[in-house]
């Protein structure tokens, strides 16, 4: 094979490797166990990416350039992405050949964008060349700037929650690509013009900046899933708290209840023999039972559970409160991801009311209506808020409320608003139910 041969194959493992990278940004990938249960079809889904992948670098070799080479060409392109994305990704067909027509658009795109700059800074036409390290080298550097924005993309999308917005974790993502890109408009020029035509020269580079590449985003998908596990882990302290808590206050409540049962006996007999104070002990044992009692905000047991916390702990630090529910009993969200979306958005505003030396309160509504859930509270603060920083103590706990609100808006395809003012502050997010 020469090698003109082998820089198509390794041509056609770039143009894979980008595209399978654009599929993970909008479609779930197939799990192992998936093909663990499924080894037969997965030997044959192999089998039809291989042949794929085979006759779009064979079929070229065959033909001279012109028109039916580039229906060809586009042809084989599409069934071999097609077969990647029917095979390993989960999703609509619709959907996959929207996105194997999309990168195609991106790769006309980002094949003029470097020629025009290989043309404006070097004035060399390096699709023209024959020599292959001037011919390729314009390919590779536009596969790694395509590898560039879908590195960017997927940051934007799947970046873990502590990254979110960081500069230097999407820095982190691109600087191997674009050094790699760089390094091929600039290499015929400063490097094969001393030594013409050394093409298994060219040919190592390649292979090294392509397995450089891929280490990278290997190094990357292992630090990604690391920074997930670990927030879920702590999501998972978060809900263990949270029950806790809960369970706590659930047996004072009950150890509360009984001593009132006990003394109830005595109680009544006084009242019999004192008929003169019997209506103000009557009311004060009535007080003391309704305060003791549960509160009933809504039909969901969960939601319920965590509201009645909320609200003793809010009536606890003299918080004066007004809850507005209006959820059923059941409901299509995962109830860990309600209860720490919640319980942190009620946190918040505890925590802020704890801070004021003012009047305190809360307003919360809570409302389910059309497959969506609303989430309005508002709160008094001591000044006016202009940032997120938590006061908690516990530094594993330092704005992680926040990010869990953020992260499990964005999981559910919702929104988020904040309204600071100078003695109060308004959280607004709606999120909706998955299909």
């Amino acid at each position: 094979m020469t090698f003109s041969g082998l820089f198509e194959l390794i041509k056609s493992v770039n143009d894979i490797f980008i595209m399978s990278v654009f599929f993970s940004c909008y479609l779930p990938a197939r799990s192992i166990d998936y093909w663990q249960k499924r080894k037969l079809k997965g030997l044959f889904a192999v089998l039809i990416v291989i042949t794929a992948y085979l006759i779009r670098n064979i079929s070229p070799m065959y033909l001279s350039f012109g028109s039916f080479y580039m229906l060809v060409n586009v042809a084989t392109y599409i069934f071999l992405m097609y077969s990647i994305g029917y095979f390993f990704f989960k999703g609509q067909a619709v959907t996959k050949l929207l996105l194997i027509f999309l990168s195609m658009i991106l790769v006309l795109f980002f094949d003029f964008l470097v020629y025009w700059i290989i043309q404006n800074l070097f004035a060399v036409n390096y699709f023209a060349s024959n020599q292959l390290s001037y011919a390729y080298g314009g390919i590779f550097a536009s596969q790694f700037i395509q590898l560039i924005a879908v590195f960017l993309l997927r940051a934007k999308r799947k970046a873990p929650i502590g990254f979110n917005g960081k500069n230097s974790f999407y820095l982190l993502q691109v600087l191997i690509p674009f050094m790699t890109s760089l390094f091929f408009i600039i290499y015929p020029i400063f490097v094969e013009q001393q030594a013409q035509d050394d093409d298994v020269r060219f040919f190592i580079v390649v292979l090294l900046f392509t397995v450089i590449n891929l280490v990278h985003f290997l190094i990357l998908e292992i630090h990604q899933k690391l920074e997930k596990e670990n927030y879920e882990n702590l999501f998972l302290v978060q809900e263990f708290a949270h029950r806790e808590e809960y369970y706590q206050q659930m047996e004072n409540h009950q150890t509360k209840i009984r001593a009132i049962r006990h003394d109830l006996k005595n109680q009544l007999l006084t009242l019999v023999a004192d008929s003169h104070e019997s209506e103000s002990q009557i009311e004060k044992l009535l007080g003391e039972v309704i305060k003791e009692e549960a509160s009933q905000f809504t039909q969901n047991s969960g939601i319920n559970q965590l509201l009645s916390n909320k609200y003793q702990r809010a009536q606890e630090s003299n918080i004066q409160t007004s809850f507005e529910i209006k959820v059923p009993a059941e409901i299509n969200f995962e109830m860990r991801d309600l209860g720490a979306l919640i319980g942190n958005a009620i946190d918040n505003a505890i925590e802020a009311c704890q801070r004021s030396s003012q009047e305190r309160w809360i307003d919360l509504k809570l409302i389910y209506f059309n497959h969506m859930l609303l989430l309005e509270i508002e709160n008094s603060t001591a000044e006016q808020v202009t940032d997120f920083k938590t006061q908690k103590k516990k530094a594993f706990e330092h704005g992680f409320g926040v990010k869990s609100i953020q992260a499990i808006t964005e999981k559910y395809q919702g929104d988020m608003l904040y309204e600071a003012k100078k003695t109060s502050f308004r959280l607004e997010l709606s999120i909706w139910e998955p299909n």
